[in-house]
């Protein structure tokens, strides 16, 4: 993960690049005190060019990382632009995520919530196609590629 930083008060446009979370002190011996725009990133969700508090940004990054071992850091900005306005948001809210690992449709996903809530002989009478589509009318799934995801609220 990087950003392009550049102080706010320079005139230079094309501004330094920053491996993230990064070293506040390094930013401000390189760029100077000050306030620092975002003016290009390389980052796994989209972030609007414009002027961030770095310490805000730094945290952003690491809660990306720290989470990337619950979410898919690929899945990040579908995330994103399913049920939140911006990143800061999402990592507000990644409480309310759950995510269903190795699942890739609802089927899926039903399957695994009645191995968990049904013995194996109750499962046999359950219509599995029927109860996905009923979890997928009551609740708020995201699926991609990798993994299905649900938002509770």
């Amino acid at each position: 993960m990087r950003v392009c930083l550049k102080n706010k008060e320079s005139k230079d446009e094309t501004g330094t690049w920053f491996v993230m979370p990064t070293n506040v002190t390094a930013v401000e011996y390189i760029l100077g005190k000050g306030s620092y725009v975002v003016v290009d990133t390389e980052l796994p969700f989209f972030l609007e060019k414009g002027e961030y508090d770095l310490e805000e940004l730094n945290r952003a990054c690491e809660q990306i990382e720290s989470i990337s071992d619950f979410i898919p850091i690929e899945d990040i900005e579908e995330i994103r632009k399913k049920w939140f306005s911006n990143i800061f948001e999402l990592l507000n809210h990644v409480d309310e995520l759950e995510y269903y690992r190795c699942c890739r449709s609802m089927w899926d996903v039903a399957e695994r919530m009645l191995e968990t809530e049904l013995s194996e002989a109750r499962r046999k009478d359950i219509d599995l196609d029927a109860y996905a589509t009923d979890l997928e009318a009551e609740r708020d799934f995201l699926i991609t590629e990798t993994s299905v995801i649900e938002r509770r609220k």
